[in-house]
């Protein structure tokens, strides 16, 4: 995985874990340091792909993480 995927992941599992609700995309944006939300959405694609997230369609924080700490 690269390592830009991989920092957008550890993200949104540490903000899930300690806000208690997953990031929003403008939130990713600024905590990784990509200059657009279209970026982040090419990560969060990238992650999708390898089956490392789910995204629910229309939701404004609707990032699942679908596997468990870095197997």
């Amino acid at each position: 995985m690269a390592d830009r995927s991989a920092e957008v992941l550890r993200y949104v599992r540490e903000h899930t874990e300690r806000v208690g609700i997953p990031p929003t995309r403008r939130e990713i944006r600024d905590a990784v340091g990509l200059s657009s939300t279209s970026t982040v959405d090419y990560w969060l694609q990238r992650l999708v792909e390898a089956e490392r997230v789910r995204i629910i369609p229309r939701v404004s924080r609707g990032i699942l993480v679908t596997d468990r700490e870095d197997e």
